[in-house]
């Protein structure tokens, strides 16, 4: 499977600059060089923060009344003179306009797109050139705002790009976007030996069936007897010895089982796609145990959805024989057989609680080699299984397993038709040889898998850092988010463009989150430093330049679109957030300051200001580092996805669905990179 998100954050934490990176065979006058190259950008960025925060702490000093009409004169000041920065960004736009208007031409236009581009993109737009002839469209949304999908509604017919690029991972892209077309490269093929391709014949049947079943008589499979050998009439038979498979060797790519793959599309061939017809979910005739003669045993491929913990076991090599347990059909509970080299089938569902991860510990802890699993519906679901249930369902598959960890057996997900089809055919060939047989190698699966401990691990951090219970209060209020995501989904479904995921995974971002927390030097000065920086990063927010993203106005334009609930859900969501991550705080430096008390470092009356100061220290040292793990080391990561995403697709322009807050990170990393000799 292709590789949609990079896994890739440095196990560093990353600074407000770029840092030079060498090879351990550099000399030491490139080392001197890039100390110097570091120590430059650091002075250069004290001479300006130092001068800008001495401003800052004056004017907040000042010890001046104002009347109300002075304050109001202020105000308009101020916003005269926001105004009047973004009108000279627009300048060229609005000559364009004008001129257009008056028939006239106007001021020239970017060499990489149209006027009529430059015209019609909407203000939360940004551009970068990511190579000589690769160019970026980026839209700064807000993931809560109708305006969002609007916004990449329009880039997407302007530009006409030939691939989407969405903020997520493809964790979160299939929470988000349920109604996923199922991507048949995506699912894991299984190759079914001694299982014919058609189930016996009844006394009445079809012309569908009649056809399925004459061109399986008619037809010479490969190592499988003739419909006139003794073992066609249900007799067992010993098998002839097949030359060995390139897939028995370690090789197992496609060519595994060449013989099935023949057969199968030469029986759809001989019956007008019959075969096929099969496979996505034409009903065959029941399995009855009439007179009619068994037909031959035709290996085929039948294409099975993988379990989110599948990828741990890849390159694995699976074959065995395919064994049904009557006394537990649905997996539920455990299995009073012993199950070595099996591969064991279950139906889906079943009475009481149950998961597939629950079927697959149980069939596990049999030692069963794998787990097919039939599936309830005629249709296969486009995502991995195993991942819903959260907390509350995984700490009961803990109990009841008594295992704290995801099962490691392949479990697959069989389309019902064939699924149903291969149980009767384990049925009828339980007491009879040869017997019913998969063979399949595990495919590589980038999907995040996270044990028990992880997932409290990382519920915990989402609410310590307030994105849980924010998310949580909305959605609480019916509002829907990143529905920008959605949009640029079925835009791509529209034009037939690929659609990509750029973000990190989960398991990725809080790891870095839980590095960045611990107060080593270099995050240490990390925060100092970004706190010195942030004079600057709001002067840069409230004026920005031309070539970046107007975050501030693209913020306050979404922030103009929310309909009244919303901006309600928004305000209970951040004062729920605000009490709830403050409070674990404050009790967090009370709980702190008893333990310096009991030993006797401060006194009693000092209690209050000595908790304010932990607190005070504690958010001081946090919330740059959050704002790190979740932003910077993301906007790096997400650069380098873009730019890996666009040169294995080979595209021309693309348009990239993030959040505003990631825009003018992402953009400038790439310019970086380009100008670093990084991007071809």
């Amino acid at each position: 499977m292709e590789n949609d998100n990079d896994m890739s954050l440095t196990s560093e934490p990353l600074l407000p600059h770029t840092r030079a990176e060498s090879s351990d065979g550099e000399d030491g006058r490139a080392r001197g060089s890039s100390r110097s190259c570091w120590a430059g950008y650091t002075l250069s960025m004290l001479a300006t923060d130092l001068p800008l925060w001495a401003a800052f702490l004056w004017l907040s000093n000042l010890d001046v009344d104002l009347s109300l009409g002075q304050l109001a004169g202020l105000a308009l000041a101020a916003a005269s003179t926001l105004l009047s920065w973004r009108i000279w960004r627009r300048w060229d736009l609005i000559r364009r306009r004008w001129g257009a208007w008056r028939g006239t031409s106007t001021s020239e236009v970017h060499p990489q797109h149209s006027a009529l581009e430059a015209d019609d993109l909407p203000y939360s737009c940004g551009q970068a050139q990511v190579s000589t002839n690769r160019q970026l469209y980026l839209v700064g949304t807000m993931h809560i705002s109708p305006k969002a999908p609007r916004d990449v509604t329009a880039v997407v017919d302007v530009v006409k790009p030939d691939c989407v690029l969405i903020e997520l991972d493809v964790e979160r892209r299939d929470r988000i976007i349920p109604d996923k077309q199922l991507d048949m490269a995506d699912l894991q093929p299984v190759h079914v030996q001694n299982c014919s391709l058609v189930r016996e014949t009844a006394p009445s049947q079809s012309p569908l069936e009649r056809a399925m079943s004459n061109a399986a008589q008619n037809f010479n499979w490969p190592d499988s007897p003739s419909p006139s050998s003794p073992s066609a009439s249900g007799s067992p038979q010993p098998r002839s010895k097949s030359p060995k498979s390139p897939k028995d060797t370690g090789n197992s790519g496609n060519s595994g089982v060449q013989n099935g793959q023949t057969a199968t599309h030469t029986a759809a061939a001989a019956t007008g796609g019959a075969a096929t017809a099969m496979e996505l979910g034409a009903s065959p005739t029941p399995a009855t145990s009439s007179t009619a003669p068994a037909l031959p045993w035709a290996p085929w491929t039948v294409n099975a959805q993988r379990a989110s913990w599948n990828g741990l076991k890849k390159g694995t090599l699976v074959r065995g024989d395919v064994v049904f347990v009557p006394s537990n059909e649905f997996g539920a509970h455990h299995f009073d057989v012993d199950l070595t080299g099996k591969v064991v089938l279950v139906r889906r569902g079943g009475p009481g609680f149950r998961t597939f991860a629950l079927k697959a510990h149980h069939a596990e802890k049999a030692n069963a080699i794998a787990l097919l699993v039939v599936d309830t519906h005629t249709k296969l679901s486009p995502h991995r299984f195993g991942t819903g249930g959260g907390l509350w369902t995984n700490l009961r598959v803990a109990w009841s397993t008594r295992s704290l960890s995801v099962p490691r057996l392949p479990t697959l997900l069989l389309p019902k038709v064939s699924g149903e089809h291969i149980l009767a055919s384990v049925e009828q060939r339980k007491d009879r040889e040869p017997p019913v047989q998969v063979r399949f190698e595990v495919k590589e699966d980038s999907f995040p898998v996270r044990s028990l401990p992880q997932m409290m691990c990382h519920n915990v951090a989402a609410i310590l850092t307030g994105i849980s219970i924010l998310y949580g209060v909305i959605q609480c209020f019916g509002i829907e988010v990143g529905l920008e995501f959605d949009a640029g989904y079925e835009l791509s479904l529209r034009d037939r463009i690929p659609c990509k995921c750029i973000d990190v995974d989960m398991n990725r971002l809080f790891k870095r989150l839980f590095a960045c927390m611990v107060p080593r030097p270099e995050n240490l000065w990390n925060a100092l430093s970004t706190w010195l920086a942030l004079p600057r990063a709001i002067v840069k927010g409230l004026f920005p330049p031309k070539s970046d993203v107007d975050v501030f106005g693209a913020t306050l334009l979404h922030l103009l679109s929310l309909r009244i609930r919303t901006w309600i859900a928004l305000s209970v969501a951040t004062m729920a957030a605000s009490l709830i991550c403050g409070s674990i705080l404050n009790s967090a430096a009370a709980a702190s300051e008893r333990g310096i008390e009991q030993t006797g470092a401060v006194s009693s009356e000092d209690r209050d200001d000595v908790t304010t100061f932990i607190s005070a220290i504690v958010q001081a040292y946090a919330l740059p580092q959050v704002y790190t793990a979740i932003l910077v080391s993301r906007d790096e990561a997400m650069a380098r996805n873009i730019v890996r995403q666009m040169e294995d697709l080979d595209s021309r322009k693309a348009v990239a669905i993030v959040g505003a807050m990631h825009s003018n990170g992402i953009l400038a990393h790439i310019r970086n990179l380009l100008s670093e000799g990084n991007i071809p």
